[in-house]
């Protein structure tokens, strides 16, 4: 069992890797296929102008995952009297939940920053559109990863079924095993 700030480390840690293989992938794509190598003229402007567009719908999405996870940290800290938040809280659970929802939302602020300076900035190319594809797959991990564990969290959190035993056993006895 890795200590919290071990925890913490090998999430960034898997996130920047995810970055480091995205940004591989984007660059071995530009280098050895370059997609936009044939196109000429016009072609090429409509491509750029696709691409601007593009780039401005995913500053877009990513600005509104920073607001879900800003509005999922605000309902996470509000039930701070549940019996679960408190347990997670002694065991550290919830500050490495915490650090997750912040760094998800600060990669998340990131790539709106990328791509409205891609749209606003004529002068950057599609070199610096392929970095912002990059970084969307970390964010695409890193916000999914914080997703999975608030769902865990907000189900436990959930009141259980009492009139119904069955329901309960199947819940939490049968589905812990395996």
């Amino acid at each position: 069992m890795l200590s919290k700030p071990h925890r913490i480390l090998a999430n960034a840690a898997l996130v920047f890797a995810a970055w480091v293989v995205a940004g591989v992938a984007c660059w071995f794509g530009l280098r050895y296929a370059d997609p936009a190598g044939a196109l000429a003229g016009d072609d090429l402007v409509a491509l750029s102008s696709n691409l601007r567009t593009l780039a401005g719908t995913v500053a877009q999405i990513a600005a509104t995952m920073a607001g879900f996870l800003l509005a999922a940290l605000a309902l996470l800290l509000s039930l701070s009297e549940r019996e679960l938040i408190k347990r997670m809280s002694v065991s550290g659970h919830l500050h490495v939940l915490l650090l997750r929802m912040k760094l998800s939302m600060l990669l998340c602020l990131a790539l709106t920053v990328g791509g409205v300076a891609y749209i606003v900035i004529p002068v950057l190319g599609i070199q610096h559109l392929y970095l912002a594809a990059s970084a969307l797959v970390a964010v695409a991990l890193s916000v999914l990863d914080v997703l999975r564990k608030l769902v865990m969290v907000f189900f436990f959190i959930s009141p259980l079924p009492m009139g119904e035993q069955k329901a309960v056993r199947t819940l939490y006895v049968e589905n812990s095993q395996g």
